[in-house]
Order: C-alpha cells, then sequence, then structure tokens
C-alpha cells in the first residue's frame, strides 16, 4: 500500500510536467521511476509485484497505455534483475525501455519528491502560507511517502527556503527543481544553487 501511494504521488507528479516529450521518451521515465521506487522497497524486504504495478496504471491519465504497456512488457523481468542485485541504473536500459539518451534526460525519485513538494507550495504560497506553515505542511505531505518519507522530510527541511525564493521569481516546479540539482531534465536552466541529493 505505501509503494501504491508513493507511486500515486509520482505519477501525478510525472503527468503534470509540461514539457514535449516521445512515448519512448514517457516510457523510458516511467521505467526508471518505477525500478527506482522498487529498488527502495526490496531494500527494506518490502514485496513488490507486478500487480501492484498494474494498479498504479490506473491513476496515470493519459499515460495509462504507456504505463500498462510498460508493466507488460517489462514488469517481471524489472523485478527479476532487482532481485539479482542488478544496478538499477541500467536496468531500463538492459529490458530496452531506455536508450543511453533517454536516460540522460531522467531524474530521481529526489527529483519526483521535489516537483511534487513544489507543485504544493505553489498552491500554498496562493493561500499566503508563511514558510513556517508551509514546512508543517509538508511534513505532514512526507507521511504519504511511506519508507521515503524521511527523504522527503530531509527535501523539505533543506530547501523550501529556495523553493519558494524560485517560485516568486516566477519559475515552474521543473525549473525549480532542475535549479537545486534535484532534478536534470532541463538542461538550459541555470544552476545558481549548488547542493547535494540525498540518498535513501
Amino acid at each position: 500500500m505505501k509503494f501504491l501511494i508513493f507511486v500515486l504521488l509520482a505519477l501525478i507528479a510525472l503527468s503534470a510536467s509540461t514539457s514535449v516529450v516521445s512515448a519512448q521518451t514517457k516510457e523510458c521515465e516511467f521505467c526508471d521511476f518505477i525500478v527506482g521506487c522498487a529498488e527502495k522497497y526490496i531494500e527494506r524486504n518490502e514485496s513488490v509485484t507486478v500487480t501492484e504495478l498494474e494498479k498504479v496504471c490506473k491513476y496515470a491519465g493519459e499515460y495509462q497505455a504507456t504505463c500498462d504497456s510498460l508493466i507488460s512488457t517489462y514488469g517481471n523481468e524489472l523485478i527479476q534483475l532487482l532481485v539479482n542485485k542488478e544496478p538499477a541504473s541500467v536496468i531500463c536500459s538492459q529490458v530496452k525501455a531506455c536508450t543511453s539518451e533517454e536516460k540522460k534526460k531522467l531524474g530521481t525519485v529526489e527529483c519526483t519528491i521535489c516537483t511534487f513538494a513544489v507543485q504544493e507550495i505553489e498552491g500554498f504560497i496562493a493561500n499566503n502560507s508563511t514558510e513556517n506553515e508551509i514546512v508543517t505542511k509538508l511534513d505532514d505531505e512526507c507521511s504519504k511517502f511511506g519508507g521515503l518519507s524521511t527523504t522527503c522530510q530531509s527535501i523539505i527541511k533543506e530547501y523550501v527556503p529556495e523553493f519558494i525564493q524560485l517560485l516568486n521569481n516566477k519559475q515552474n516546479p521543473n525549473q525549480v527543481c532542475d535549479e537545486v540539482k534535484l532534478c536534470t531534465n532541463s538542461v538550459n536552466s541555470p544552476r545558481l544553487i549548488k547542493r547535494n541529493t540525498f540518498r535513501i
């Protein structure tokens, strides 16, 4: 269930992307994200099955067909490769869901959390919430990320002031997360703030 909640939140973030991407690139994004999440749960000895992954696809909106196709084609193989200790960074390339060029464009679990958080902050800013109120609300939201809640809370604690500043400078969520180096999808955005990415 924790896995399903996290993937649902992340699918919302992926689907909300404003960039125009090919079907192959979107499949690569879904593959990379699903493998990254599955890896975290396998590390915690929590089972991840194809059935659970299939349930996620109904929340993928316009990308449901892409998600269904990905799980149908690669689901068992992705899980088996992770169980066999294959590195998550190369699994989607191994099953031919990603080309090397597409892999360069992909983000991480941290990127997904960042995008979700920044989208939430946009709404809080519109409602005139203070920085402390935003941090408190986002800490509560982090509990929805299950085993990844600590990573979520670390990102919130470290980055909220920068997120607010960049949003006030009229940057969109993708630009904000690229700016703080939690995402690398937007190659044209200047990187003014240098931080370390978080690992679980």
